[in-house]
């Protein structure tokens, strides 16, 4: 299970950033660096999992900030709609 949610962390960190990537010349700049934040925490508790530990203040942490991102998105009039993707191999 572990090594299920390490690889779900890696490829939410990867996502994350090509999101954050992509608007950092847009008028949604002011969100680039608390997205790579978040995008740096996922993949360092990637690592954490990977090892089989982790913290659950990290967990905590990025859910405060997806949660921040999520509030700033919806006050610039971006709506974020949820969607599964399934990852292939990942069961």
């Amino acid at each position: 299970m572990l090594g299920s949610a390490a690889a779900a962390a890696l490829l939410s960190s990867r996502e994350l950033g090509q999101a954050a990537a992509l608007i950092r010349n847009t008028r949604l700049k002011n969100l680039f660096a608390p997205m790579t934040l978040v995008a740096s925490r996922l993949k360092a508790l990637r690592g954490e999992l990977a090892r089989g530990q982790h913290r659950p203040q990290d967990i905590d942490a990025i859910n405060a900030g997806l949660t921040q991102i999520a509030a700033a998105l919806a006050r610039a009039g971006v709506a974020i709609n949820d969607r599964v993707t399934p990852a292939h191999g990942l069961r």
